[in-house]
């Protein structure tokens, strides 16, 4: 998703633990004044294809030992999802900062299996996660989702050429129609909202420079940002840039790339599409979200505002029904763009209707 579409619908039951697409991306502030607005665990022992990790034991299940090397055995046990139930809050809102917040307990878990993305490169033939486990809230303005998958190496950098985040996407359709593949069509165009890894950690701790990737590396002379060849300097983003009137040396952040913001405000991006290659940053960047590293792998809450706030984008009303499908990305298995794992089917939202 950002290349991919999207079963019985999942029971409510106490939560026991952690339980999980799309590309797209303003300025160093994150985008506010860019133009932009501010496995299924099932009968293999899942693994990434580029680290797998084989367990055995007598009288052990395949399934039930990939469970127990994932933590998410509560997936095995639970239908293939083919509609989710967007449930009403009662007017609190959608904990899209919070996913732990118990507000999540109130809606279904529903085991959405994923598979390979084989139609466009760069394909993966191999999902890297077979199943994520979703829950979804709305509160009548917002619509959340909360994905957990499992994943036994946690990727949130890319500095390095050779670093991929993880990721999870949400894609939104005027319909669960079955046809719908990938990314929408001109007569059916789709929004989606993706949370990244690597932008999480920002807007957890502040821009990733180089300084992260080699902490160890020194600047004797790095002009323009001193004067003084003979004085060394420790080159920081974008503090030494701005200091020298230097942020045209910066190309993406000087030419207002929303990809290339420094000051993250959201680990979450809007995007819309209508097809393969298509898809694009959103003027309004209204999505929402959070992620969190657990023991288990990633618990990700991500949304948006139910009403569209740009041409195109799909809105959703209480009471109505709609296509939604999910993504996740695995960067350790050098997962991106349209290498990732979609969800095998466009299943249905249901979106609870607003009881006061």
């Amino acid at each position: 998703m950002t290349d991919e579409t999207v079963g019985e619908k999942g029971t409510r039951e106490p939560e026991t633990g952690a339980t999980p697409i799309v590309e797209g991306d303003g300025k160093g502030d994150g985008g506010a004044s860019s133009g932009v607005t501010v496995k299924e665990l099932g009968t293999e022992v899942p693994g990434h294809p580029n680290r797998r990790k084989a367990i055995l034991g007598a009288g052990v299940g395949v399934a039930a030992v990939a469970a127990g090397a994932y933590g998410l055995s509560r997936l095995v046990n639970e239908p293939e999802a083919t509609e989710i139930d967007a449930v009403y809050t009662g007017g609190d809102e959608v904990p899209l900062q919070d996913p732990d917040s118990n507000l999540w307990r109130d809606a279904p878990s529903a085991r959405v299996v994923l598979g390979p993305q084989d139609v466009t490169t760069p394909k993966l033939p191999e999902a890297a996660v077979s199943a994520i486990s979703v829950r979804a809230l709305h509160d009548g303005g917002m619509i959340g989702f909360r994905l957990e998958w499992g994943v036994d190496e946690e990727s949130n950098l890319t500095i390095k050429t050779d670093q991929f985040r993880d990721g999870a996407a949400v894609l939104f359709a005027s319909e669960a129609n079955a046809g719908l593949r990938m990314m929408g069509n001109p007569a059916q165009p789709v929004t989606i909202v993706q949370w990244k890894a690597d932008w999480q950690r920002d807007v957890d701790k502040g821009f990733q420079d180089i300084t992260v990737a080699f902490p160890n590396a020194s600047t004797d002379f790095y002009p323009p940002l001193v004067k003084d060849a003979h004085d060394a300097v420790d080159v920081t983003v974008p503090d030494a840039y701005m200091q020298a009137n230097a942020t045209y040396r910066l190309a993406g952040y000087a030419a207002d790339n929303f990809q290339s913001a420094i000051y993250r405000v959201s680990p979450v991006e809007k995007l819309l599409a209508q097809g393969f290659g298509t898809s694009a940053t959103a003027p309004t960047q209204d999505a929402s979200g959070s992620g969190i590293w657990t023991d288990r792998g990633w618990r990700v809450a991500l949304g948006k505002n139910m009403k569209g706030s740009d041409p195109n984008e799909v809105s959703l009303e209480p009471g109505k029904t709609y296509g939604v499908a999910f993504a996740v990305w695995v960067g350790a298995d050098d997962n991106v763009g349209a290498r990732k794992s979609p969800s095998k089917i466009v299943l249905k939202l249901n979106v609870e209707v607003a009881q006061s």
